[in-house]
Formats: structure tokens, C-alpha cells, sequence
């Protein structure tokens, strides 16, 4: 029950905020020294930090007070699942010292598991279901009734516009209020008032950052009806095209052959695209 001139709200804590950055990220500079500084001078106590993810899944699944969502280095930076500075973190109660995070079964390291999180996020089901997400975070289900309808309703204070910490004269409620927004989270803006659409694929197979992509041994080749083709990526046994006016074609892939009215063309891997790099690779000698 909240007092009567407080918002009624789901969750008192935030999906996103400095606690929980840091939380996940207390293995590595600077976020180390930035954990110890949030937790008053020293770590926190061992049992509390954050060494499985199991027990970090079954909390978050479990409790209200833990909605914290995942980071984005969990798709992309395996260093921070491991103590790679030998940081002495502490001993857990149950004699355990606190160190690398413990991983599910299905992953046999920190690069495999972020490999698989990273295959997951690039997944025709997540493409066909991130608009839900983007509806909750920053669509029609942030505020009112369909906040609440979909139990999406955080404290007030997170939303933005519901204070202003400049007109607040009692000295410790203006800095009690600074400290919340600042290290338990904000709201983002309300971008949408409708519901997202969902993703269009766009293509007969979607593709992903783990897609190899080739380039093109003639720039100036003619390619099934491309011509100055630009890149090539291969995902099972399609091919797709790209050309340099971005037109797009997919089409059949056998043995490093691409197949068009019998005839075969082949290519040279030259490179593989990796994380956060674009997708269309242009030939290095144009």
C-alpha cells in the first residue's frame, strides 16, 4: 500500500540503472573501482554480488524487487563473466570465493555463452517479438492504462517531468530525490502513443551478424542481374546479394556456388564481418 500522495506503482526499483550497471559490470575497470565507490568505500558482501547467472535468472524471475534487465555486453564482451584482473571480491558463505560468473549447462565459456546470447538476440523470434519490447520501454504501455494493464507502472519519481529537483526546498528531501534519480533509474521518453509494428524481415531468410559475408573477387561483375555487386553474404543454403545502388537479391548457394539458370559463380572469403561492424562489405580492390 503507498501513501495517499504517493503514485501507486509495481516495482519500486528500475529495469535500468547505476546499481545494476555496475552490479554485472564490477569485474572490470572502471566499473571495479565505481562498485566500490556506490557501495560506500568497500565491495559488497559476497553473497549478494553477482556470481551466477542462474541465481541471477531465478531472482529476476521470482522477485519484484529485481527487474533489472541485461546489459549489452552480455551480446558482445565475454571479459566481463571473468575475473580477468584477479580482483579479490571475498569468500560467499558458503566457503565459495567470489570470483569468474557461474555459467548455465549450455555454455562451455564466457565466448560461448555470449556467442549464443548474441545467435538468441539476432533470432527470427526475438525480429518477431521486439516490438513488445519496444511498447513497454518506450511505446504505449510506458504510461497509464496500459501500463498498468500490462503491470509496467515503476515509482513516479523515475518518470520524466514528475519532479523538479530545482524547486524542492527541504535540503534533504531535494538531495534524497537527486540521489534516486541518479543511482535507481529513469524512465526513458515516451516515444510512441500506438503500438509498434512488428519487424519486417524483408528477406526470404534473415540473416545476422554471425552471417559470413564474402566480397566479390570483380567488382564490375554482372551477378544475377546485379551489376557492380558489392558483397555477398551466406547463411544455409542461400546466398544474398547486395549491389552498390542497394538492390537485394537471395538466391540458392551450393558448395561456394552461388546457382542461377546452371550457371555458377563462385567467390573468395575474404572477410567475416564482425560485432557492431556493418553489414554490407565492400570489395577491397573496387
Amino acid at each position: 500500500q503507498c501513501p495517499p500522495e504517493m503514485p501507486a506503482f509495481h516495482y519500486g526499483t528500475h529495469y535500468s540503472n547505476a546499481g545494476a550497471i555496475l552490479f554485472y559490470l564490477m569485474r572490470l575497470e572502471p566499473f571495479t573501482e565505481l562498485f566500490v565507490v556506490l557501495q560506500g568505500g568497500k565491495f559488497d558482501i559476497a553473497d549478494r554480488m553477482f556470481t551466477s547467472m542462474l541465481d541471477c535468472q531465478r531472482n529476476c524471475l521470482t522477485s519484484t524487487s529485481d527487474v533489472k534487465e541485461l546489459i549489452p555486453e552480455f551480446y558482445y564482451m565475454p571479459e566481463f563473466l571473468e575475473n580477468v584482473n584477479g580482483i579479490d571480491f571475498g569468500i560467499k558463505q558458503d566457503g565459495v570465493p567470489v570470483s569468474e560468473v557461474g555459467l548455465p549447462p549450455w555454455a562451455s565459456s564466457a565466448q560461448d555463452f555470449v556467442d549464443i546470447n548474441r545467435k538468441a538476440l539476432e533470432s527470427e523470434y526475438v525480429s518477431q517479438n521486439m516490438h513488445h519490447w519496444v511498447d513497454l520501454i518506450f511505446g504505449y504501455k510506458q504510461r497509464g492504462k496500459a501500463a498498468e494493464e500490462a503491470h509496467n507502472v515503476f515509482f513516479h519519481l523515475t518518470y520524466p517531468g514528475s519532479v523538479d529537483v530545482t524547486t524542492l526546498s527541504d535540503p534533504i528531501m531535494r538531495e534524497a530525490t537527486r540521489v534516486q534519480l541518479n543511482n535507481f533509474g529513469v524512465t526513458p521518453t515516451q516515444l510512441f502513443k500506438e503500438p509498434h509494428p512488428k519487424r519486417d524481415l524483408g528477406f526470404e531468410k534473415p540473416y545476422s551478424v554471425f552471417t559470413k559475408f564474402y566480397s566479390l573477387r570483380s567488382s564490375g561483375e554482372s551477378i544475377i542481374g546485379l551489376r557492380n555487386a558489392a558483397s555477398i553474404s551466406c547463411s544455409g543454403d542461400r546466398a544474398t546479394v547486395f549491389g552498390q545502388s542497394g538492390e537485394v537479391i537471395t538466391k540458392r548457394l551450393l558448395n561456394g556456388t552461388l546457382i542461377e539458370q546452371n550457371s555458377f559463380i563462385s567467390f573468395s572469403a575474404t572477410l567475416r564481418v564482425q560485432i557492431g561492424k556493418p553489414y554490407v562489405v565492400f570489395p577491397n580492390n573496387p
